[in-house]
């Protein structure tokens, strides 16, 4: 990360110590039941969470699931240092979860990993096949890439990005450039193609539709964010002037699996590709 993007994750992850640990569950965990279901296999073994933030997905896994071990990483030190410590040790995980620093372009696992989680993590990537590649190397053979990710259609073009980096967004009292804190949203063709240079078969690619409980939903209600957005839509509030661009409609969430399979080389990698 650049010191721009340390600075609003340290934002981020002090604002994490505040929540309640009782309350840092995510909608997302659902994701686990969905790829189990789908592909018939059982999350189980020695697992990394990428970009872990609060670590709520290792927790989850943790107590729900026959782990031996889930390394929870994080780039940010407050993150390592006091939120997922706070957290782990909340849950009692501390034989089965633990904080790990450092970046999903070097992940220090070979060959050793059951199972890689990233929820709303690699579309931080500053090189999407770098970081598919250290993902491939970190993973057993058969095992499996699961992501949650907000993906672009094959569509968006090149001047779409550029306008959506040069968006100014005020984040944590912030002013920050889009595109200075990698908030790159690759398309579907991306992903799947770094993935496959990577020794990594897409088996698995639906939407994801969260699950909000009912607490959940009266929660998101009576934020701020979420009351205006119910006056807004009654037309009791004038939805303001956007300066977002028009991605903003495009972005699709979306459950992503891949399964590394060990094959004798790589069809169709380009020359020149390190």
């Amino acid at each position: 990360m650049n010191e721009l993007d340390q600075k609003l994750h340290q934002a981020i992850h002090q604002h994490m110590m505040k929540t309640d640990p009782d309350l840092i569950f995510s909608g997302r965990v659902n994701v686990f039941a969905q790829v189990e279901n789908k592909l018939g296999i059982k999350l189980h073994g020695t697992a990394l969470d990428i970009g872990c933030g609060s670590g709520y997905a290792s927790i989850w896994l943790a107590k729900n699931r026959p782990m031996s071990k889930v390394y929870a990483q994080e780039s940010s030190k407050q993150a390592v240092d006091e939120l997922l410590p706070r957290n782990i040790n909340h849950y009692k995980v501390m034989g089965k979860v633990e904080a790990l620093a450092g970046s999903f372009d070097a992940i220090p696992f070979d060959n050793a990993l059951d199972f890689v989680v990233s929820f709303g993590a690699i579309h931080h990537s500053t090189c999407l096949y770098s970081t598919m590649h250290s993902i491939g190397n970190a993973l057993k053979d058969d095992g499996y890439l699961i992501c949650q990710e907000p993906v672009m259609p094959n569509t968006t073009s090149n001047q779409d990005y550029i306008d959506k980096y040069n968006i100014i967004e005020n984040r944590f009292g912030m002013q920050i450039r889009n595109g200075d804190r990698n908030d790159n949203f690759f398309r579907e063709a991306e992903y799947i193609t770094a993935a496959a240079f990577s020794g990594l078969d897409l088996v698995l690619y639906e939407s994801y539709k969260p699950k909000k409980s009912i607490l959940g939903t009266i929660r998101s209600h009576l934020s701020r964010a979420g009351l205006r957005k119910i006056l807004t839509g009654i037309g009791f509030i004038k939805k303001p002037a956007s300066a977002q661009h028009k991605y903003l409609s495009e972005i699709m969430p979306m459950v992503l699996v891949f399964k590394k399979k060990k094959t004798e080389y790589i069809p169709h990698v380009w020359h020149g590709l390190n």
